[in-house]
């Protein structure tokens, strides 16, 4: 009977307690470094059909977006600083883009 006890302990070890790399991502917390954040911001402005032909620059730095540039309407201004709060992992948004 111990036999069998240990037998079956040292299958569920070897088994039942296995890490596989979707446990690990499951687990653990998604890291968005500024570079990553820049890049998805980047990518949503060009798609966004307000920002796509607008000039605005982005900056990320320790989660601080600065956005700077020019655009033509105050409608714009306000959707570049709402997509840029959207996101997660932004602490702060600088906006200093100018309407021309």
């Amino acid at each position: 009977m111990a036999l069998l006890a240990a037998s079956l302990l040292i299958l569920f070890a070897a088994t039942g307690c296995s890490t596989t790399s979707e446990n690990v991502k499951h687990l653990t917390p998604e890291i968005r470094t500024d570079d990553t954040l820049s890049a998805e911001l980047k990518k949503e402005f060009a798609s966004d059909a307000v920002l796509r032909r607008t000039k605005v620059t982005i900056a990320v730095n320790n989660g601080e977006v600065d956005l700077t540039g020019n655009v033509v309407s105050e409608s714009e201004k306000r959707r570049a600083d709402e997509i840029a709060k959207s996101f997660k992992g932004v602490r702060w948004v600088k906006n200093e883009i100018q309407v021309n």
